[in-house]
C-alpha cells in the first residue's frame, strides 16, 4: 500500500465498524440498554458557593451544603473517660470496614522481599512484628483492626528508629506503608502523655459552643504535604490510627472553605496535616493557630517541597514548628 494512499485504510475502517449508527441518540440509547448510565454533569457551584451567614435561621429545606475530608468524623474525646476510650460501633464500621479503606494487597508477602539499606551511626534493630515493638496497646489494637500483620520493611526500621529519638528520613516506593511507618510511632508515643501534653479543648462529645467552648489550636504533630489528595489520605490514615485515643487530628488544604477547617481546628487539634499555602493562611492568625507545642514535624513528599522556590515559605514554618524537637 503507498504510505500516502488512504483509500485501503478508508476501506478496512467501514468494514470493522460495520453496520454502527453514526447518530449519537441512537448510539445514546443502544448504551443504555447495555447498562450505561446516563451522564451526571458535575455541580461546581455546590463546592464554590460560599457558606450562610451564621445568623441566618436553618429551615427545614436548607439546601444541602457538600461534605469535605476536613469535616470527616473522628473519634471524639469525653472528659470522663479514663486512659482508654471506649468503643464506638459506628464509627469503627466506618474507619476499619469501609468500601473505600485501603485493603492488603494478594502479593503483600513480596514486600519482605524488599532490600533495605540504613545509613546511620546508631542504627536500632528492625522489629520482626508490631507486638515486639514496644507499642502503646491502643495503637497495637487499632493495627490489628487496621489489619496490618506484619510490618513492612520500612515500618520494620522507622518504627524503632523514631520510637528511639531519631531523626529520620525515609525513601521508599509507592504503597510500601510510609505513612504507617511515621504515623505508627508517633502517635503511640503521644498516646500515653496526650492529657499531660496536649492544649485545653472543650469536651465536642458531650456538647459544643463555636461562640463560647472554641479554643486555639495548639497540634503536638505537624505533617505537611504537598497536595490535599496526599493530605487527606495521611488525615484519613490519622483518623483510624487515634481510635479511642484523646489524640484528636485535623486537616487543612486550599480549595476548601476556609471556615469549615477553621471551625475544626476550634474545637481542638492535636495532629495536623497540612498542605503548605492553607498552613501559612493559618499561622497569621495566631488566635487560631499556634505551633508552639509542635513535638514532631514531618514532611511528606519531601523531594516536591524543599526545592528553591518553597524556601522562605517553609523556614517560617519550620521557625514555628517544633525547632528543638525530633523531625521525621
Amino acid at each position: 500500500m503507498d504510505s500516502f494512499n488512504v483509500s485501503d485504510m478508508s476501506t478496512a475502517l467501514k468494514e470493522s465498524t460495520g453496520n454502527q449508527s453514526s447518530n449519537p441518540t441512537e448510539a445514546s440509547n443502544a448504551a443504555r440498554e447495555k447498562g450505561w448510565t446516563t451522564p451526571k454533569g458535575y455541580d461546581y457551584e455546590k463546592y464554590t458557593s460560599t457558606l450562610p451567614p451564621l445568623n441566618q435561621p436553618q429551615g427545614d429545606n436548607q439546601e444541602e451544603l457538600p461534605e469535605w475530608a476536613a469535616q470527616a468524623a473522628k473519634y471524639e474525646w469525653k472528659d470522663e473517660f479514663g486512659d482508654v476510650g471506649p468503643r464506638n460501633p459506628e464509627l469503627e464500621e466506618m474507619l476499619f470496614r469501609s468500601e473505600y479503606t485501603n485493603r492488603t494487597g494478594l502479593k503483600i508477602g513480596n514486600i519482605q522481599n524488599i532490600e533495605v539499606i540504613a545509613e546511620s551511626r546508631e542504627r536500632p534493630s528492625p522489629i520482626k512484628n508490631f507486638d515486639d515493638a514496644g507499642l502503646h496497646p491502643i495503637m497495637r489494637e487499632n493495627i490489628r483492626l487496621c489489619r496490618y500483620e506484619f510490618p513492612t520493611p520500612i515500618q520494620a526500621y522507622s518504627i524503632p528508629a523514631v520510637l528511639t529519638g531519631h531523626d529520620l528520613i525515609s525513601i521508599a516506593q509507592t504503597g510500601s506503608g510510609k505513612t504507617a511507618a511515621f504515623l505508627i510511632p508517633v502517635l503511640s508515643q503521644l498516646m500515653g502523655k496526650a492529657k499531660k501534653l496536649a492544649a485545653p479543648r472543650p469536651n465536642v462529645a458531650a456538647g459544643y459552643n463555636p461562640n463560647a467552648d472554641s479554643v486555639r489550636a495548639e497540634p503536638l504533630v505537624l505533617i505537611v504535604a504537598p497536595t490535599r489528595e496526599l493530605s487527606t489520605q495521611i488525615f484519613d490514615e490519622a483518623r483510624r490510627l487515634c481510635y479511642r485515643s484523646m489524640l484528636r487530628p485535623c486537616v487543612v488544604y486550599g480549595g476548601a472553605p476556609v471556615r469549615d477547617q477553621r471551625e475544626e481546628l476550634q474545637r481542638g487539634c492535636d495532629i495536623l496535616i497540612a498542605t503548605p499555602g492553607r498552613l501559612l493562611d493559618f499561622m497569621d492568625k495566631p488566635h487560631i493557630l499556634s505551633l508552639r507545642r509542635v513535638k514532631y514535624t514531618i514532611i511528606d513528599e519531601a523531594d516536591e517541597l524543599l526545592q528553591s522556590d518553597w524556601e522562605s515559605d517553609f523556614a517560617k514554618i519550620m521557625s514555628g514548628g517544633g525547632k528543638w524537637f525530633p523531625r521525621i
